[in-house]
């Protein structure tokens, strides 16, 4: 039941800013479960028992990706994040201040993830501490940064029914937007 009020959040979340943007926004499904509806609620139903969380994907045309969603249910927190190709051009640092004018009116407890090419791990910082320092974000000034992911944080209402921020989906519904 929990997962497929999920889904249909999510399907609200993108019918709602497709209304407001006049554009096709529509929830990311792999082919699998694009083909087997049933399938999609499986694979929450399993992530939901083994991680406690719900997570999701919504594209928006002409986005830089997919918005990703995860409500971590253990930890009480939204994380709303969008992945962004690093320039090809210019150096470490060149590119870490191109990531902060995108995110120039972000709040200050924003995430930022610096990926760099041919590696699995990543340097993460707060948006507040790299606007001060951006070579927080970079490990090996030699090594080429392929990609950022910039992630919102924010608190999740624990009441499950009622109108509100202090509810799930109100603060589900805020932090999207």
């Amino acid at each position: 039941n929990v997962a497929v009020h999920w889904d249909q959040l999510l399907r609200f979340l993108a019918l709602r800013l497709g209304r407001e943007l006049g554009a096709a926004v529509e929830p990311v499904h792999s082919r699998k479960e694009a083909a087997d509806p049933s399938l999609r609620i499986t694979n929450l139903v399993a992530e939901l028992a083994a991680e406690g969380r719900l997570t999701g994907s919504i594209r928006i045309p002409d986005a830089a990706g997919p918005v990703e969603i995860c409500a971590d249910l253990r930890a009480s927190r939204l994380f709303i994040s969008v992945d962004l190709d690093a320039p090809k051009t210019g150096r470490a640092k060149t590119r870490v201040n191109w990531v902060l004018r995108q995110v120039r009116d972000a709040s200050a407890s924003t995430r930022v993830d610096a990926f760099v090419a041919r590696s699995r791990t990543s340097m993460s910082e707060s948006l507040e501490r790299v606007r001060e320092d951006p070579m927080l974000l970079v490990e090996d000034p030699n090594k080429e940064l392929r990609s950022f992911r910039v992630t919102g944080v924010y608190p999740m209402g624990a009441k499950r029914s009622g109108s509100g921020v202090k509810t799930f989906i109100g603060s589900v519904l805020e932090a999207f937007d």
